[in-house]
């Protein structure tokens, strides 16, 4: 999965949203906030349906969701972001081992269920996002993330540090980024390594690009057939 959690301000190019959508193609949803409330929207199943809802709401807080499932099936409940009141709205990256899911219900929602909700009931929705309680979020969690947006547009964080901040927004991993191999050109043909960088090597000289056709995507990149 991946999650975004975007200011108002800040804009995500076209093609990050694309990469980030078929790497976690299992439903995609958008929680937004109003001032007076979150409103969310999923499951998205396309990516011309998710852009243009993007698009139409790019201009407020937004916390963005990309789903790998895992735990439980592509379903509508179990897409992200995930209801906790009117004014808050969570979602989840990662693999929360420490819970037991109930039937199809994924594992985001059955920590929702034992973790969150119970918080909400007995004290009200802001106590969710409390740091004492998002304290003992994280030694549930493990190694997975969570973000809240609130009705004012504020976010908060579980495990915050394990994600990365990027063109003004913060991201939770790098999966929107399109991945770029390098490979030497030899009198016997292509070698291919993953190093992150794109080139290649003809007689002494190494020369190191990113023009479009190095992409690894099989239609355009000849070592890669």
């Amino acid at each position: 999965c991946l999650m975004i959690t975007k200011p108002a301000a800040a804009r995500i190019s076209k093609q990050y949203l694309e990469d980030a959508f078929e790497r976690n193609p299992d439903g995609a949803g958008i929680a937004y906030a109003t001032g007076s409330r979150v409103k969310i929207i999923r499951p998205m199943w396309t990516f011309k349906e998710f852009y243009n809802q993007y698009l139409r709401h790019d201009h407020v807080p937004m916390l963005i969701h990309f789903r790998l499932a895992t735990h439980g099936s592509k379903t509508d409940l179990n897409t992200h972001p995930h209801p906790i009141a009117k004014h808050l709205a969570m979602a989840h990256n990662g693999i929360i081992s420490s819970v037991k899911p109930d039937g199809d219900e994924s594992d985001t929602r059955a920590f929702i269920r034992t973790h969150v909700d119970p918080v909400v009931a007995k004290h009200g929705p802001a106590s969710a996002v409390e740091a004492a309680v998002i304290a003992e979020y994280e030694k549930v969690i493990g190694a997975s993330k969570l973000s809240f947006l609130t009705s004012s547009g504020l976010f908060h964080y579980a495990n915050k540090d394990l994600g990365h901040d990027h063109a003004g927004c913060w991201w939770s991993n790098n999966s929107y980024k399109e991945d770029r191999v390098r490979y030497t050109v030899t009198n016997y043909g292509y070698q291919y390594s993953n190093a992150g960088t794109v080139g290649y090597t003809k007689g002494n000289s190494t020369y190191i690009g990113s023009e479009d056709w190095w992409s690894c995507a099989p239609k355009q990149c000849v070592a890669c057939g």
